[in-house]
C-alpha cells in the first residue's frame, strides 16, 4: 500500500507566490540601526545603517499599544508582524525595518526594530516580529 504524500512537491513555491502576491500595499528596507558620528564642527550626525534589504511587505500591528514605567519615564510600545517575500537574507535581531511607502499613511516614515525573525523548512514568507518604541522622537 502506497503512503499519500501529506504535502506534494511544489507545494513550498505555490504559497510562496500566494504569499507574495498579498503584498500590495506597503514597500519596506530593512537596515543596519543608526550610528552617531562627530562631524567636523563636533557635532553629532545620524548616520544611516547598511540597507540590508528593500522591496514589498505586508505590516500589521499586533494588539494594542503598551505603556510601561521605566526609571520613572513612561514608555509606549506597540508589536508588528512584518511580512516580506521568502528568501535568504541577512536581516537579524536588531535590524530596523523602515515603511517607505503604505496605502496606510500612519505607517510611512515608521521605524520598527527587528526583535525576533521566523525560520523553518516550510514556510511561505520571511515574518519579522518587530517593536515600536513609540516614546522616541
Amino acid at each position: 500500500m502506497r503512503t499519500p504524500e501529506i504535502i506534494p512537491d511544489g507545494w513550498v513555491g505555490y504559497g510562496r507566490a500566494v504569499a507574495e502576491a498579498t503584498m500590495t500595499g506597503a514597500s519596506c528596507e530593512v537596515r543596519l540601526p543608526d550610528t552617531h558620528e562627530l562631524d567636523d564642527n563636533n557635532q553629532y550626525v545620524t548616520v544611516p545603517g547598511d540597507l540590508v534589504w528593500s522591496g514589498k511587505c505586508r505590516v500589521q500591528r499586533l494588539g494594542p499599544q503598551r505603556i510601561t514605567s521605566l526609571a520613572q519615564q513612561q514608555a509606549i510600545f506597540a508589536n508588528y508582524l512584518v511580512a516580506i517575500p521568502y528568501q535568504d537574507t541577512d536581516i537579524d535581531v536588531g535590524n530596523i525595518v523602515r515603511v517607505t511607502t503604505s496605502v496606510d499613511g500612519l505607517l510611512v516614515g515608521r521605524s520598527l526594530r527587528v526583535a525576533h525573525v521566523m525560520v523553518g523548512s516550510l514556510v511561505w514568507e520571511r515574518d519579522l516580529y518587530c517593536n515600536d518604541d513609540m516614546s522616541e522622537g
